[in-house]
């Protein structure tokens, strides 16, 4: 008896599954297929977003790591992370009054300029001094 023209049993449970999908089963499927595939993408997308964020977080910590580094002379340890904020807060604040300092100076600087009656441009706009307004400008700055 040759057994690949006797149907197995499961063969039978198969062709009895075929029977039971109906059209609006495989139709309900492939919208369900559709839907899960969408909001893969979606979820996708927000995966890509949430890594850009990580990565640039992650290189300002270490861009910040490193500065920390450099100023303290400390190469081998890894700084607190709220030390580390700290410490930045005050390197910010720090060049915020330098800033304020250097343009208080550029100001008196240029009102001395102006005041020795000098008309070259390039002694006010770009703080060159001329030799006629050298002196005065300087010593203004110097207070």
């Amino acid at each position: 008896m040759n057994k690949q023209l006797l149907p197995s049993a499961s063969d039978q449970k198969f062709e009895d599954m075929t029977v039971m999908v109906s059209d609006s089963l495989i139709t309900d499927m492939v919208a369900d297929i559709t839907t899960l595939r969408a909001r893969l993408t979606e979820v996708e997308g927000e995966r890509d977003e949430l890594s850009l964020t990580f990565d640039l977080q992650w290189a300002a910590y270490q861009r910040a790591i490193q500065l920390w580094r450099e100023k303290t002379g400390e190469e081998l340890v890894l700084p607190d992370r709220a030390d580390l904020c700290l410490w930045l807060f005050a390197e910010l604040t720090q060049a915020r009054a330098d800033l304020a300092e250097m343009t208080e100076k550029a100001r008196k600087y240029r009102v001395a300029l102006f005041k020795t009656g000098c008309n070259d441009i390039f002694c006010v706009e770009f703080e060159r001094d001329c030799g006629k307004c050298q002196t005065i400008a300087r010593e203004v700055v110097k207070e």
